[in-house]
């Protein structure tokens, strides 16, 4: 079985390709719905956006149908990832902002990794 990697929370284990409305049981990101964008280039702003507000929501579980994998953690997740996790504000340039690491309830490095 094939296993794909969700462009948002970087979960590995996606049983289909993250796009045509599939969703990540782990983020809960419904590719062509919530990463809709005209262009490439916008897909991959909103997908970071989607990444900040889910990390910046104590990464939660999303789907409670699917289990979480043992020892699971969403920062380390996406700490271990490729991406780069940074602010993306709508204007006329996305620009980055920094974030009260206090708030977060787990490993700040998660949003201060750029």
């Amino acid at each position: 079985m094939n296993r794909y990697f969700c462009p948002v929370c970087a979960y590995p284990a996606l049983e289909v390709p993250p796009q045509e409305f599939s969703i990540c049981p782990c983020c809960g990101t419904e590719f062509d719905v919530d990463d809709f964008a005209f262009s490439p280039k916008g897909v991959d702003l909103i997908r970071r956006e989607l990444r900040w507000r889910w990390l910046a929501n104590g990464a939660p579980w999303f789907d409670s149908g699917t289990p979480q994998p043992p020892g699971w953690d969403g920062y380390k997740q996406v700490l271990d990832s490729p991406f780069l996790v940074e602010r993306v504000v709508s204007t006329s340039a996305a620009t980055r902002q920094s974030i009260n690491t206090a708030l977060l309830p787990h490993d700040p490095r998660v949003l201060q990794h750029a």
